[in-house]
């Protein structure tokens, strides 16, 4: 009995003891993994704190290098860099992962991994002085990753195919191909075409955080729609390079000697500091172009120009003609004389619409009050709401005086001070082919002396607001007799009072 105790303990102990072994084993092959997986391709040394680095190959070479702030190619040629693509550059070089293949116990015979004489060979310059290199041999591994050797020192090193993609890099790759413009302090933008026979001819200033045209200044414009037209300047994005050179005969061969575009801008700091892009017609689907900045001449296709071309209209501001302060109104008056579903007089007089309402303790009521009647005060919010979120079609280039005669909106103040008066009415037509065509209200506002023009559905969806309605108790017949008293008009409202002629 006391024999299998004894080799009962004895098999117990072993198996514990290889237990222990095969744990021991596999956290420590774990354990190498990890340190594998976490090492560091360049140490302790980080791609943001690379200021110069060049790449050497049979096939080509370049060399980046950050001067100040910014990225430049200075080899093979001289160009401003795409700040992007050189850091996402940098950081996948840092980033790959890479297995220790000879730990350097016994020399390695470099010449059988093509690391002799490398078939490529990255030097990189840090910050702090600190330099190294990385070779990359000309014989592939079995699984066609890359055999890899730092500076000089004596592991061989296995890289992935994560190398594909940076070795096929070439210095055009870096280069930043757009105008070299910022967008701070520009105060001066000018555009001159003839691009596809459309003439443009205009320049805007920037005074006190606006946008204007000197030879306009009754024109209101968008800040934002010019901040988006300079933006499209900005960034321009060529295709390709056309040339490295800009002389005389280079743009003489790619039709920028007269330019069938030109962009100026300048800047207030430095003073009178003016970049100017030039831009061809297009030769086949490309254009050519060069900024003064820039030390090629790029192409880009021809679709590119679109964003570039606008005029003083597709800036200009379409809001502004009904803009109110909302938290002012206290008086409102509607006036309708033409038929609000038509635009037009009909053949049949057109009842006229009076409503005039007062703000009396934070709600809306009858200026004169009527019993049969009530006002709608979400009707009345909306109507308010809507009016001051609309926006011009379009400026007209005539006047139309009828619009001053026929629909008109005033809001006053609780001086009884107009704040705001918008008035409608004359018909203006769009024809888009022989079938189709849009019908406007000709409109002025006191926001602007010009005439301008809205779809008569919409503002048709204006005066249609429900503001004022019927008492339940004093309902409108089916029927109505053949007084008019009860009618209800195109706007949903019996009228308060009628139109007296002259009345303002």
């Amino acid at each position: 009995m006391k024999g299998f105790r004894g080799t009962l303990i004895f098999a117990v102990f072993v198996a514990a003891v290889v237990g222990l072994a095969l744990w021991q084993y596999k956290h420590s092959k774990h354990e190498a993994k990890e340190k594998t997986a976490n090492a560091k391709l360049f140490h302790s040394l980080a791609s943001n704190n690379v200021v110069e680095f060049d790449m050497r190959s049979s096939k080509d070479s370049y060399k980046l290098k950050k001067v100040g702030a910014k990225w430049h190619v200075v080899a093979p040629f001289s160009d401003l860099a795409n700040e992007s693509a050189v850091q996402s550059t940098l950081s996948s070089i840092f980033s790959q992962p890479f297995a220790i293949a000879e730990k350097g116990k016994t020399p390695v015979d470099w010449s059988k991994f093509g690391l002799v004489t490398p078939e490529y060979t990255f030097k990189f310059h840090f910050a702090d002085g600190k330099t190294q290199s990385l070779k990359i041999g000309r014989v592939r591994t079995y699984d066609d990753g890359y055999y890899l050797r730092r500076d000089d020192e004596p592991a061989l090193l296995v890289g992935y195919r994560g190398w594909d993609t940076i070795l096929q890099k070439r210095a055009d790759d870096f280069r930043f191909m757009k105008p070299e413009l910022s967008g701070a302090n520009l105060h001066f933008v000018k555009i001159r075409s003839f691009f596809k026979g459309k003439r443009l001819d205009f320049t805007i200033v920037e005074k006190k955080g606006e946008w204007v045209d000197p030879a306009l200044p009754e024109v209101r414009l968008s800040k934002n729609k010019v901040n988006v037209w300079i933006n499209a300047i900005r960034d321009i994005v060529a295709d390709t390079v056309a040339s490295d050179t800009k002389t005389r005969s280079d743009l003489q061969k790619y039709g920028l000697i007269s330019p069938e575009i030109e962009l100026e801008v300048a800047y207030n700091n430095p003073p009178k500091s003016f970049h100017k892009i030039e831009i061809s017609g297009p030769k086949n689907s490309e254009l050519h172009w060069y900024a003064s900045d820039n030390p090629a001449i790029y192409e880009m296709d021809s679709s590119k120009a679109k964003p570039l071309l606008k005029s003083i209209d597709d800036l200009r501001d379409l809001k502004y003609v009904f803009a109110f302060n909302e938290t002012q109104a206290a008086h409102l008056i509607y006036k309708r004389v033409t038929d609000a579903a038509t635009g037009h007089k009909g053949a049949k007089p057109v009842k006229p619409v009076y409503i005039a309402l007062d703000k009396v303790n934070g709600n809306w009521q009858l200026h004169t009050p009527n019993p049969k009647k009530e006002v709608n005060q979400v009707g009345v919010r909306d109507f308010l709401a809507y009016l001051r979120g609309l926006r011009a079609a379009k400026f007209l280039k005539y006047n139309v005086p009828e619009a001053l005669k026929e629909n008109e909106v005033v809001i006053k103040n609780k001086s009884g001070k107009v704040i705001y008066r918008l008035q409608f009415g004359g018909s203006v037509t769009d024809k888009l082919n022989k079938t189709a065509k849009i019908e406007y209200y000709a409109c002025k506002s006191s926001a602007s002396n010009e005439y301008f023009a809205v779809t008569q559905a919409t503002l048709d969806d204006l005066v249609n607001k429900n503001m004022v309605e019927n008492v339940p108790n004093f309902l409108t017949p089916k029927k109505p007799a053949s007084s008019p008293a009860g009618s209800k008009t195109a706007i949903g409202v019996v009228h308060e009072t009628k139109i007296v002629k002259g009345r303002k």
